[in-house]
């Protein structure tokens, strides 16, 4: 294939790969790009993680963040002195990177991609009030935050998408699904410019140890959005029939205190808080069963990451692209948000069948490896 580009610069809040979710795939990214002979450049907001192999392969990096009115000069100045063919925005498109999109259109020839990285229906499950003012109770949370999302956050999250999609060259979506979504809610009629491209995800090499009766959780224990606490509800019913299985939740976040007193309180047995881990497919190859009770994702990594080491999902339906991944009773089940019931019937469905579903779990996802996302990405450049 013909590049009519081949130098990008990715604007990241991180380089390290481990910060989240769309660090990490922009870390995938960037490096399969290098390795096909584009020029990869950085723009990133925090600081740089210790380890420098992590960065190593951009050409050039510099810290700046559009927030700041006085970055924006910033920007311009090196994608002009590094002759940048296209901006890549992998942070999140809205309000807070309109100044600077509108001086990328105005001040060089640089072609703009906007990545949206979650649900355009992100901030009917956002539930901020609760993180901010735990001690406001829960009825009063709700009705708050009612009401900060009508009187400020929505008409500005809107104003925001709709100047972004206005200024850019491509807008890329997680998936299909979000196409109608994003449109009807920012009320965009014209969608020409909508990508679908799924996240790349460095499928494990299965590693065909004995797997064990073990439930998994792989999560930042931010409650607010992954809502541990339903698994913990789960696991308190069905511990009362499950023989011999265990749960082991792998990561950290600032919910882990009271997350941990919730297991004390429900009185659980045979669970774990593993921490952070470096090396998660050491867990997915070792556990038979991944659950994801979020209230809200746009993709889900870990789901992904789990399904290719032959763990089998039960996942809770919280965003419409999880049909891109589960099909439900083929590999893996879905179902309907905070259902414990449901959930509980639904993993004794896969450990009645699964060998199969483990195997259809191990086959299904290798659509989502770096090498065919990244096709995706060529053909995109190749249209621009």
């Amino acid at each position: 294939m013909k590049r009519c580009y081949h130098r990008i610069v990715i604007y990241v809040t991180s380089l390290d790969p481990s910060h989240g979710g769309m660090e990490k795939v922009t870390h995938i990214l960037s490096r399969e790009l290098v390795h096909r002979g584009y020029e990869m450049y950085a723009i990133y907001t925090n600081n740089l993680p210790a380890d420098k192999r992590l960065y190593s392969h951009y050409k050039s990096i510099w810290q700046g963040d559009s927030t700041r009115k006085a970055d924006i000069q910033g920007f311009i100045r090196f994608i002009k002195c590094n002759q940048i063919d296209i901006f890549l925005n992998q942070i999140f498109t809205s309000y807070s990177s309109v100044a600077l999109q509108k001086a990328i259109k105005e001040e060089t020839s640089t072609v703009l991609v906007n990545v949206f990285h979650t649900t355009p229906l992100l901030l009917d499950s956002l539930k901020v009030f609760h993180r901010s003012f735990p001690f406001i109770p829960q009825i009063l949370n709700r009705i708050l935050f009612s009401i900060h999302k009508i009187v400020n956050l929505r008409p500005r999250y809107r104003r925001g998408n709709r100047l972004s999609y206005e200024l850019c060259d491509a807008f890329v979506m997680l998936s299909s699904h979000y196409f109608s979504e994003f449109s009807i809610d920012n009320k965009i009629n014209d969608t020409s410019k909508l990508y679908a491209i799924a996240n790349p995800c460095e499928v494990f090499s299965y590693n065909q140890v004995q797997k064990e009766k073990i439930f998994l959780v792989v999560a930042r224990l931010n409650n607010s959005q992954k809502r541990i606490d339903r698994t913990l509800r789960f696991w308190k019913r069905f511990h009362e029939t499950g023989d011999g299985w265990k749960l082991s939740i792998v990561g950290t976040g600032p919910d882990k205190e009271m997350l941990c007193k919730m297991a004390d309180n429900l009185d659980l047995r045979d669970y774990s808080f593993e921490g952070h881990s470096d090396f998660p497919e050491y867990h997915y190859n070792r556990a038979m069963i991944f659950m994801m009770t979020s209230d809200v994702e746009g993709w889900g990594m870990t789901l992904i990451e789990a399904m290719s080491a032959g763990c089998v999902p039960v996942a809770m339906d919280c965003y419409s692209a999880l049909s891109d991944i589960v099909i439900d009773g083929y590999n893996g089940m879905i179902v309907p948000k905070d259902d414990i019931t449901d959930m509980i019937t639904a993993t004794g469905h896969i450990i009645a069948n699964f060998d199969e579903m483990s195997a259809n779990a191990r086959e299904s996802v290798k659509r989502f490896d770096v090498v065919s996302v990244v096709d995706k990405w060529e053909e995109l450049f190749g249209k621009l």
